[in-house]
């Protein structure tokens, strides 16, 4: 096999990239922060619309990248969690690329259950409006 070519790359642009990519603040980490509600046990599969119904009660939760994770309802909020959870980053004054890590792990929760459209909408347009507002038009 073939090596690829060293890349030199300044110092300070190396800098610069790993201090973004720490303000992302790995939040799957830190799940001290749980919401207050708790499932009952009458709220499974056969009596909720989905077939997946989230088990997780963590506030802050990086976007899953793992598929089988997005299986798993015990990594899965909610929607009652998933709403106390678009309050928490909403009002966490933390720096937008974490706020906009959290809205995707909401919506990404919201899309995995088949949950609430209504909700979803309004996540999408909470996201589509802070990202505006911060100037992130990627």
């Amino acid at each position: 096999s073939a090596e690829l070519p060293a890349v030199e790359e300044p110092a300070e642009r190396r800098s610069d990239r790993a201090d973004r990519f720490s303000k992302l603040a790995r939040v799957d980490r830190d799940l001290s922060k749980l919401s207050a509600f708790r499932p009952s046990a009458s709220e499974t599969p056969s009596t909720m619309a989905s077939s997946l119904v989230g088990r997780s009660r963590a506030l802050e939760r990086g976007y899953l990248r793992d598929p089988q994770k997005l299986k798993d309802p015990a990594q899965i909020r909610p929607l009652p969690v998933l709403k106390e959870a678009m309050a928490h980053a909403l009002s966490a004054k933390r720096a937008w690329s974490w706020e906009a890590e959290m809205l995707r792990s909401i919506r990404q929760d919201i899309t995995v259950q088949q949950a609430d459209p209504s909700f979803l909408e309004e996540v999408c347009e909470v996201s589509a409006l802070r990202a505006l507002a911060t100037g992130d038009r990627a």
